[in-house]
């Protein structure tokens, strides 16, 4: 009997948004347990890591075409959804079928149901894209971040890259009250020699993220210096 029929399907999907009641909680400790029951799929591909306010859903989308334009097999996660769960789980720009989304919450729930405090629906949604991606055999993934970086369920990659596109004021009760508070989460994805893509231009917020880059020997291409665009 395989896990999926374990439970009922439209079970499962009530149990993945039932997590939603657990809020945000932001941490890589519940992450970190998922994955590692699953193998840690994260670390089986290379993969693309997106974070900023504005504009990440976009990145994320160009960035997966120009892969895919290279012949690449290529996963995007994204959040949130517009009409239906599938569509943050793509495979060369397919959503993940309802066969394979049941069998992946199907896999993680014993899991997350001996976690306390529980797994948050975000948390849950990321263990799901990345053993996802891995079952797909993809070439190459390509993460959003959903919010801040340096806590968010996401950062347990080291990326061949990584993109910050800009600042602005938002989730200050979980992020900061200023720009640089909130630019020193999301220069979280910054990685050690890891090359990163700057789209933030203004003097606050740009000094966190370069003084961060800098301590992690990260090279940066940044807007309006390196790069331009129209």
């Amino acid at each position: 009997m395989s896990l999926s029929t374990t439970y009922a399907a439209s079970e499962l999907r009530e149990y993945l948004f039932s997590l939603t009641l657990h809020g945000v909680k932001l941490g890589l400790q519940n992450i970190r347990i998922l994955l590692d029951a699953a193998g840690n799929p994260q670390d089986r591909y290379p993969t693309v890591h997106v974070a900023g306010t504005n504009g990440k859903g976009s990145v994320t989308a160009m960035v997966q075409a120009m892969l895919r334009a290279t012949g690449l097999r290529v996963g995007r996660f994204t959040s949130p959804h517009i009409i239906d769960l599938r569509e943050r789980f793509q495979v060369d720009a397919i959503p993940i079928s309802e066969e394979h989304l049941i069998e992946h919450i199907a896999y993680f729930r014993p899991v997350a149901e001996r976690i306390n405090p529980p797994p948050t629906f975000f948390e849950m949604n990321t263990a799901i894209a990345f053993r996802h991606f891995e079952a797909a055999r993809v070439d190459v993934a390509v993460i959003e971040v959903g919010m801040g970086g340096r806590l968010d369920s996401t950062n347990v990659i080291t990326p061949a890259a990584a993109a910050i596109t800009n600042i602005d004021l938002e989730h200050t009760q979980y992020l900061g009250d200023t720009l640089e508070l909130i630019a020193a989460e999301k220069a979280g994805v910054v990685k050690p020699g890891v090359p990163l893509v700057l789209g933030e231009t203004r003097h606050g917020p740009l000094a966190v993220i370069l003084n961060k880059a800098a301590e992690c020997a990260a090279p940066v291409s940044l807007l309006g210096r390196d790069f331009t665009y129209r």
